[in-house]
This record gives structure tokens, C-alpha cells and sequence, in this order.
């Protein structure tokens, strides 16, 4: 009946929400379980093969040659509690392979998360290509920049407090991100508005001095877009060297675990995995974007528009005139 009040706004915003984030958690999910399957296999293809022979070099204390073999039960317990006092670890094989896949789902589900409420803002459909530009953005912002400071490490390689890499990690991808949000704002620039008479000398003068002010603008914003960026690089990364932690140079070289002085893996190894660290996340990346640029269009229901097809209108009058209202 016309008398019958319509539903409230707060309660069909409500509605909205709700039915907004069921659909963002259910691409989110979709999109992290392929993504983390994608990511263990990129994995394996070279990066995890490293980790395995660089474990070989990792730190390990030389025998003492001083040592006495007094109390010799006393030592047997103390082995045994220092045995226990190890950290876990996953064990070789299937369980290590597990908890890899397992991490990257999650890691994946928090990355979709964010790409999907990006795309949220713009509530159109997302094309390939803006998934591409956003997945090389987040590489960008979470690998290569973090990494011009601090290389991705293998075991056994001298490095600073994990703490202390973690938070400046957190830094970096906190200034970078600023650093792209402020570039984006160049793109943002309206042009300069066209004079009403394109004929004159005056006006072509005015258009060329409208054109040099505005690309001036956009390069001025870029420059600090720049020097955000760059100022977790500027302050510097932690190093072992930096922060007055003493280096461990006593390793195993190899299968056989050997003393030698050697601090950690070879150098080649450790430039290669750097190099595959950061192919390996690229290809990631790009894969994120496209699959949570499909999951979020097939969530919200939009289909890819066809080349050239121009949708219908409807008519304000034609609508208007189909309408009753029933009593």
C-alpha cells in the first residue's frame, strides 16, 4: 500500500555493508587459496631450493679442542636439556612444504584483502589491466623498495636483530606507500582549461604558458613523491655493521660441516637469491592482481564490458510513465 513506510536507510545500509563484506571475504578467500598454492610453487621453483643448500653454511659453534671429558654424565644431561631447548622446526619433506603453503595462504588472504578494498572505492568493474598496475604497485611497495636496503638473506648470512629488520621493513612499506599515494595525486592534476578563442597569438601563448605551469606542478609532486619514498633509505637499513652487533664468522662449509671462517653462504648464492627473490615475488604479484581483479568483477557481479557495445537507456519519461502506484 502507498501508506506503508519504506525501510529505513540505516537499516538498508546495514544491509549493504553486510552483503558488501560477505561478497570482499568470499573473493578475498578464493583469491588466497590460488594465490597461495601459485606462490608455494614459484617457490619451489628456485628459492626454496637455496634456502636448502645455504642451511648447510649457517652459524655453528667449532669445536673446542681445550674441552675435558671430565663429569661425563653431567655433560650427558646438560646435552640432553639443551636438546630440549631447541627451537621446533618443521620437519623435512610433506610438513615443511605444509606450513610453507600454509603461510602463503595467509599472507595471500591479508594482500587480496587489501587489493579487493581498493577496488571497493572505485565500485566499477576492474579491468586486467588495473590489475596488472596494481599488482606491479604492491611489488613495488612491499619487495623491490624494502629490498634497495636490505636484501632478501639466506641462512647462515651475517645480519642485524630480526626485530630490528622486521620494524624497518614495516618503515620502508610505511614511507613507500606514502611516497605512491603522493604520485598518484600528479595524475590527479586537471589540465589546464582551453582558451575561448584558439586563433589568436595571445591565447596560443596562454595555452603554452598553462601547459609548462601544469607539468611543472606534476613534476614538483613526483619529486616529493621521491623523497618520502626515499627517506627510510636515507636513514639507513640495519646492518651488523651498523649497529654494533658482532658478527659471526665461525660456519660450517657444506654437506660435511667443516670449521671454517667463511661468514655464511658464498657470495654468488647469496646474489642469486636476492635475483630470485624478487623475479618469484613479481611474478606473484601480477598474479594477485589479475585474480583479485576477477574474483572481486565475479563477486560484485559485473561482467567485462564488450569493445564498442553501447548499454540501453532508459528514458526519464518512459520510466515515469510505466510507474503506479498501488493502492
Amino acid at each position: 500500500m502507498s501508506g506503508t513506510p519504506s525501510p529505513s536507510r540505516a537499516t538498508s545500509s546495514a544491509a549493504y555493508i553486510c552483503v558488501l563484506l560477505t561478497r570482499l571475504v568470499a573473493a578475498a578467500l578464493v583469491s588466497s587459496f590460488i594465490m597461495g598454492a601459485l606462490a608455494t610453487a614459484f617457490q619451489y621453483i628456485r628459492v626454496v631450493p637455496l634456502i636448502l643448500d645455504a642451511e648447510a653454511f649457517e652459524v655453528a659453534e667449532p669445536p673446542n679442542p681445550n674441552a675435558t671429558h671430565e663429569h661425563d654424565e653431567g655433560l650427558a644431561n646438560d646435552h640432553s636439556h639443551a636438546d630440549n631447548d631447541e627451537e621446533w622446526a618443521p620437519a623435512e619433506g610433506a610438513e615443511r612444504g605444509g606450513f610453507t603453503l600454509l603461510s602463503n595462504f595467509i599472507v595471500s588472504l591479508g594482500f587480496s584483502l587489501l587489493i579487493l578494498g581498493i577496488s571497493v572505492l572505485h565500485q566499477e568493474h576492474v579491468s586486467m589491466r588495473s590489475g596488472l598496475q596494481r599488482g606491479v604497485a604492491g611489488w613495488v611497495i612491499f619487495m623491490a623498495g624494502p629490498c634497495v636496503g636490505l636484501s632478501p638473506e639466506l641462512p647462515g648470512m651475517a645480519a642485524a636483530a630480526l626485530v630490528d629488520r622486521q620494524w624497518w621493513w614495516v618503515y620502508s612499506v610505511a614511507f613507500g606507500t606514502a611516497g605512491f599515494g603522493i604520485a598518484l595525486l600528479a595524475s590527479c592534476v586537471p589540465p589546464p582549461p582551453k582558451p575561448a578563442s584558439a586563433d589568436s597569438g595571445k591565447a596560443a601563448n596562454q595555452r603554452t604558458i598553462d601547459a609548462l605551469r601544469h607539468s611543472a606542478l606534476q613534476a614538483t609532486i613526483l619529486a616529493v613523491a621521491v623523497v618520502v619514498a626515499v627517506i627510510p633509505h636515507l636513514t639507513g637499513a640495519p646492518h651488523p655493521h651498523t649497529t654494533g652487533q658482532e658478527i659471526e664468522t665461525a660456519t660450517t662449509c657444506g654437506a660435511s660441516h667443516v670449521a671454517c671462517e667463511r661468514a655464511g653462504p658464498p657470495s654468488e648464492m647469496a646474489a642469486a637469491f636476492a635475483v630470485w627473490c624478487l623475479a618469484t615475488a613479481f611474478a606473484y604479484w601480477v598474479c594477485l592482481g589479475v585474480v583479485c581483479a576477477s574474483a572481486y568483477n565475479l563477486a560484485m557481479g559485473f561482467e567485462a564490458p564488450v569493445p564498442g557495445e553501447v548499454s540501453p537507456t532508459i528514458e526519464l519519461a518512459e520510466a515515469s510513465a510505466t510507474t503506479t502506484d498501488v493502492i
